[in-house]
């Protein structure tokens, strides 16, 4: 058994990396951190700006906080399944772990939850990807419209149908009663 004590620890590290770039020996959480802060403080550059059309000039000032750290994203599904089926909750839970699945192979860090009927949540560790996030999801399907920042981006393929509304109480319908029609009274005559 060796003895580890005896083992000069710092050498050996100096030894592994020397001639690695100062970015290889950074931590994925240093990393991040130093692409936040780089993201932080770049700005809005306004000649870019001036080259684009009103539309993509709101898409990206809409997204500026974004590209700076975390975002999120509400996915409304359609209304039917591709297959006919209305949705269950376990249709979409199943939907929202396979978004997050296909994402994460992606390189995305992300994470899809199930919030209400045909609405997932969709949060983002690194906004700066939330441009492809929102591409491949309005491009699915199963989607109806993605809206990231207050900005709705409708899947062109699928039917546009109201937003699907919490569960609230049936109405009590008021009973309608006739109203007896008065007789002439007797003593009348």
């Amino acid at each position: 058994a060796k003895d580890w004590s005896q083992v000069d620890l710092e050498t050996i590290d100096k030894e592994w990396t020397a001639g690695d770039e100062a970015e290889e020996l950074m931590s994925e959480h240093d990393y991040y951190e130093r692409q936040v802060e780089r993201r932080k403080g770049s700005g809005v550059d306004v000649e870019s700006l001036k080259r684009m059309t009103p539309d993509q000039v709101k898409s990206k000032l809409s997204h500026s906080q974004s590209q700076a750290g975390m975002a999120m994203m509400f996915v409304t599904l359609a209304a039917v399944q591709e297959s006919g089926e209305p949705w269950t909750k376990e249709d979409e839970d199943d939907i929202a772990g396979k978004f997050t699945a296909l994402l994460q192979t992606g390189g995305l860090k992300v994470s899809v939850y199930r919030i209400e009927d045909r609405r997932l949540l969709v949060t983002m560790q690194t906004g700066w990807y939330g441009q492809d996030a929102k591409d491949f999801l309005v491009d699915q399907p199963a989607v109806m419209k993605v809206t990231w920042d207050s900005v709705d981006y409708v899947n062109p393929n699928v039917d546009q149908v109201d937003t699907p509304k919490k569960d609230a109480p049936p109405k009590k319908k008021k009973k309608k009663t006739k109203k007896s029609a008065k007789k002439p009274a007797d003593d009348a005559l």
